[in-house]
C-alpha cells in the first residue's frame, strides 16, 4: 500500500536547485540556444525565483520587502554578512509559513463540514462520512484490511489511488496513520466510508520525501473494505 504524503518544493528552493544545476555546467560545455530576449529571459527568471504569494498568503508590506531586496542587490549594495545562514533561515521560514498556511486551509475545510449532518467527528477528531455500513465483523486495531481507496487534497487534487493501480491495498489497521486506521474500523465488508484526515491525524507538519502531498495537509480518502483479515 503506498499511501505516501508527499513533498512540495518552494518556488525558491526549485531555484536553489536551478542554480546549482547551471553552476555544475563545465567551461567545456557549450551553451544552449534560447529564445527571446534577454530582458524576457530575465523577466522569467525573476518570476521563477519569486515565492507564490497566493500560497503563502504574502502581504502587500512583504511584497515590498522582497522586492526591496531585489533592488537592493540590483543597485549593488551589501546583502547579509553570513548568505548561507541567511538562506538557511528563509527556508525555514518558508516552509513554516507553507505549513501554517496548509493548516489553515484545512481547519476552513474541516470547519465547513460542520453544516453537513452526513459528516460525524470521531472523539479524536477525525471527521467521516458512513455511505455503505457494509456487512459482517467491523476490523479492529490488531486486524488487517483489504480496502479501494482515492486520496485527495481539500482542493480535490488526487494524490494516491488504488484503483488506479488496478488492486486493492491490503496492510495492518496499526501499520498506516491514525486517522486512516480509525477510519477503516468505521465499516464492515462491502461497506464505504470517506474520511476527513486533519494532519495531527495524518502525517503532521514534516515533509514526506518523494510524496506529492505538502506537509500540514488535511487529507480526504473515500475508502471502501473489500475484506477484514483476507486470507
Amino acid at each position: 500500500m503506498r499511501l505516501y504524503i508527499g513533498k512540495t518544493l518552494t518556488t525558491l528552493a526549485a531555484a536553489s536547485l536551478i542554480a546549482l544545476s547551471a553552476s555544475a555546467q563545465t567551461n567545456d560545455e557549450a551553451p544552449k540556444a534560447t529564445s527571446g530576449s534577454n530582458t524576457e529571459l530575465l523577466k522569467n527568471y525573476g518570476w521563477i525565483v519569486t515565492p507564490d504569494p497566493d500560497r503563502l498568503g504574502i502581504s502587500d508590506e512583504e511584497k515590498a520587502a522582497f522586492l526591496a531586496g531585489v533592488q537592493a542587490h540590483l543597485d549593488g549594495e551589501s546583502g547579509p554578512a553570513d548568505p548561507q545562514a541567511a538562506w538557511q533561515e528563509i527556508q525555514q521560514y518558508l516552509t513554516q509559513r507553507f505549513v501554517e498556511m496548509n493548516k489553515e486551509k484545512g481547519k476552513e475545510f474541516l470547519n465547513d463540514l460542520k453544516s453537513n449532518p452526513k459528516v460525524k467527528k470521531s472523539a479524536s477528531g477525525l471527521y467521516y462520512e458512513i455511505i455503505a455500513e457494509g456487512e459482517g465483523p467491523k476490523a479492529g486495531p490488531n486486524d488487517t484490511v483489504k480496502v479501494d481507496y482515492v486520496g485527495t487534497l481539500v482542493d480535490g487534487t488526487e494524490f494516491d489511488s488504488s484503483y488506479k493501480r488496478g488492486q486493492p491495498a491490503t496492510f495492518p489497521v496499526s501499520g498506516v496513520v491514525p486517522g486512516f486506521g480509525e477510519g477503516v474500523q468505521l465499516v464492515g465488508k462491502g461497506g464505504k466510508v470517506k474520511l476527513y484526515i486533519p494532519s495531527e491525524l495524518g502525517y503532521g507538519d514534516r515533509a514526506q520525501p518523494g510524496s506529492p502531498i505538502p506537509p500540514g495537509s488535511t487529507l480526504v480518502f473515500e475508502v471502501e473494505m473489500v475484506e477484514v483479515n483476507p486470507q
